[in-house]
């Protein structure tokens, strides 16, 4: 009889009913960054977390391994065009070697891993921002997640 012994099974239509995309199981919907060994990258939900705006700084806290971006208008040397010429706004890698090796050394994080952080909104000053704290990211080696028992 099988796995179903004992049980009466009943024959269902299925019309009526919708499949569950797979990305409502994930963070896809969460703002995200990614640390490279030579860049960071950007999900389409930070840009939407920040309204698609065209600009951001970026603010980092060493101490407690956190960056934090917020919405830029002006054109002085702290703000970053964070689309570049992405025509989408899904997934936008910003290449900048000399900052992505800064916080890889500084935060003491392994070479030729990469560092994806969820972000949280937050305010200061009235200003929408979006904390990501790389003490809680998950690590990535190649298409592996590592985990931290091994």
């Amino acid at each position: 009889m099988g796995l179903y012994s004992g049980f009466e099974l009943e024959n269902v239509n299925l019309e009526g009913f919708q499949l569950v995309k797979g990305t409502y199981f994930t963070k896809q919907s969460e703002p995200q960054m990614t640390l490279f060994e030579t860049a960071i990258a950007f999900n389409g939900a930070a840009y939407e977390a920040l309204n698609n705006c065209d600009q951001i700084q970026i603010l980092v806290n060493d101490r407690n391994h956190q960056i934090l971006i917020r919405s830029a208008v002006s054109k002085d040397e702290q703000v970053i065009s964070w689309k570049g010429n992405c025509k989408s706004s899904k997934y936008n890698r910003i290449e900048c070697t000399s900052f992505a090796r800064h916080i890889i050394d500084t935060w003491g994080l392994e070479k030729g891993c990469r560092y994806r952080a969820t972000g949280k909104m937050c305010l200061s000053d009235q200003k929408l921002m979006i904390m990501f704290d790389f003490d809680k990211s998950e690590k990535w080696v190649g298409k592996a997640l590592v985990k931290d028992n091994g």
